[in-house]
């Protein structure tokens, strides 16, 4: 008898999903500064956290990913990112947010895209450095479709250098070299 063999390849011109932006799809979107305001002396610098909330559509996918826009004078002040997690399981990551320069890059993972109704809350810190002008100035982040003002940095006078302690009294030390202790 005869064994035929044989193979048959299927292939399909559809296109492969592919990650979207979806930062103008986000609800309920919200940024905000801690403190509202900063006063730092000129060339100083201060602490503060930003924070940024929005719930995801359903629709969103793995992959899918929006941008925030942070201010420059914190640049380098970041920290490289964090996870968003399941607040019941903190090994359960639904959103991955990597930072780079001026950009907090977030990206939906397999388990935040399976979860409806996804709202979430970031926070995260930096220095901000007063290297501008003394004066008022407003501090703005870019979160999808806009630029808003967050908060406010006061920059004030240089700051005078920090005393120099000097001795009052003399002062006489003592010490022995080793295998020298007579």
């Amino acid at each position: 008898g005869r064994i035929a063999s044989g193979a048959f390849l299927a292939t399909s011109n559809a296109p492969a999903a592919q990650a979207a932006d979806i930062g103008p799809t986000l609800t309920n979107v919200e940024a905000t500064m801690e403190p509202s305001t900063l006063t730092i002396p000129q060339n100083g610098s201060a602490a503060f956290s930003i924070k940024f909330n929005a719930c995801v559509p359903n629709a969103a996918e793995t992959g899918d990913s929006w941008t925030v826009g942070l201010p420059s004078e914190a640049n380098g002040s970041w920290p490289a990112g964090f996870n968003i997690t399941n607040p019941a399981d903190p090994t359960d990551t639904w959103i991955r947010v990597d930072i780079a320069g001026e950009t907090a890059t977030y990206t939906l993972t397999e388990a935040g895209a399976a979860v409806n109704n996804l709202c979430f809350k970031s926070q995260f810190g930096g220095r901000f450095n007063a290297t501008m002008e003394q004066g008022e100035h407003p501090v703005e982040v870019v979160i999808p479709g806009k630029t808003v003002t967050i908060g406010t940095v006061d920059v004030g006078e240089p700051a005078e250098p920090d005393d120099v302690w000097l001795p009052t009294e003399f002062q006489k030390s003592l010490w022995f070299r080793t295998g020298d202790q007579c």
